[in-house]
């Protein structure tokens, strides 16, 4: 998100070292300040923490999850058979919580803890029912999260 002179250090194919980071910021230097002229803008150094705070941010950046398709989690769903225990909005065999409770959850922090604490109680009910442990690769936890979101949210 943002300007589109310079490259995006945040989403480049692999991640970049510090030095690396340094580099393609110095290469970029000249335009950079050329760019700020015809703007009108100032050419400010960095001081205290604030080049520390930058990279800190960027590779946080790195950590966030793309876009979820809530689509293809309606697919996992249905394939990892989570709605043998699970409802999402009311509509699902009630054995586990409903879903929508946890649609809040704006946080992958908040979701891993969740499953998380609720792995044992699951593991548990799965080999009485005689069902599979379900995993998931990729991108499937972000499109099944995505998924339930959309079916607890309102609908427009």
């Amino acid at each position: 998100m943002g300007g589109r002179v310079g490259p995006d250090l945040a989403r480049a194919k692999e991640p970049l070292t510090l030095t690396q980071i340094a580099g393609v910021m110095w290469n970029h230097a000249p335009e950079m300040r050329r760019v700020a002229r015809e703007k009108g803008m100032e050419w400010r150094a960095f001081s205290g923490t604030e080049m520390r705070d930058l990279v800190s941010y960027l590779y946080f950046l790195r950590s966030l999850d793309r876009p979820g398709d809530a689509r293809r989690g309606a697919g996992i769903f249905d394939r990892k058979r989570c709605s043998s225990c699970h409802a999402i909005g009311g509509k699902g065999s009630r054995i586990g919580p409903d879903l929508a409770r946890f649609a809040k959850h704006e946080s992958p922090i908040l979701w891993a803890e969740s499953m998380w604490n609720h792995a044992l109680e699951m593991d548990e009910k799965l080999r009485q029912m005689g069902l599979p442990w379900p995993t998931f690769s990729g991108d499937e936890m972000v499109d099944l999260v995505a998924y339930v979101k959309s079916e607890a949210s309102p609908k427009r």
